[in-house]
This record gives C-alpha cells, sequence and structure tokens, in this order.
C-alpha cells in the first residue's frame, strides 16, 4: 500500500514540475530575461508552505481540493506579481531610480491586490464555514434506515 501511494506521489509530481517549467518558460518569453521570472515565482514555494501551515494549524487533510486551491492561489500570486514587476519596468523606462519604482509599483499595485486577497480569503471563510456546517448537521442526524 505504501509503494503505491509512492508511486502515485511520484506521478503526480512529474507533471507539476513541467508544469513549472512551462510557466517559467512563459514567462520568460514575455520578459525577455532568465532570472526575472524566478523572482516573479519565488512566491509560488511560500503559498505551498502557508497551505500546508494553514491545513496543519486547522487539523485538516491535504486533499485533491486543498491542491487545486493550491494551484489557483499560484496562479492569483503568479498574475499579481507579472503586474507588479510591468509596473516597475515601466517606471524604470521612465527614468525612475529602482527604489522609486518599486515603491511606486508597491503603491499603485497594493489595493488590487489587496482586493483580490480579500475576496479570496472570504470565498475560503464561506466554503469552510459550510463544510463545518454541513458535518456538523451530518453529526445530528439519526440514521433511521439502519
Amino acid at each position: 500500500m505504501a509503494e503505491r501511494r509512492s508511486t502515485a506521489c511520484v506521478r503526480r509530481r512529474r507533471p507539476s514540475v513541467i508544469r513549472f517549467l512551462l510557466i517559467y518558460a512563459l514567462v520568460v518569453g514575455h520578459f525577455g530575461r532568465l532570472k526575472l521570472p524566478l523572482v516573479i515565482m519565488l512566491p509560488v514555494p511560500l503559498t505551498l508552505l502557508g497551505i500546508v501551515l494553514g491545513h496543519w494549524a486547522i487539523g485538516a487533510k491535504f486533499t485533491a481540493t486543498s491542491m487545486i486551491g493550491f494551484i489557483a492561489l499560484a496562479g492569483i500570486v503568479v498574475r499579481n506579481s507579472v503586474l507588479l514587476i510591468e509596473v516597475i519596468e515601466a517606471r524604470r523606462a521612465g527614468g525612475t531610480s529602482v527604489r522609486e519604482a518599486v515603491i511606486e509599483a508597491g503603491a499603485v499595485r497594493f489595493r488590487p491586490i489587496l482586493l483580490t486577497a480579500v475576496t479570496a480569503i472570504s470565498a475560503i471563510v464561506e466554503t469552510a464555514h459550510h463544510h463545518q456546517s454541513t458535518i456538523a448537521a451530518a453529526s445530528r442526524v439519526n440514521p433511521s434506515a439502519i
């Protein structure tokens, strides 16, 4: 049983690495640089760390739904990173220093990033609350058919 589970994990991990490399290649193609996509994609493993710690904190199992949530969250993070870098590069093209460009980009993108985060968090909280309510209701049901 453990051997089958290990093989299944390897089979699932391989396509994930390939997808990660394909996304990296797309971002390299978009920006024309090799190091910048690393900066853009650096938060992706950190989101996985946050998800694992969150599951551990509430005692939840990491399920296929959790993986779908991770993929969605990683997409949001990469999108926000790309947009932030594009604003920084636009400011740099206008002759702004790196420090000023980063500060201005953070100010410009703060509200959209915050709104995206709040929306995602509220959806997660609602889903978790609904899930917990469903579990509580199911535990109160008296199975009369048995």
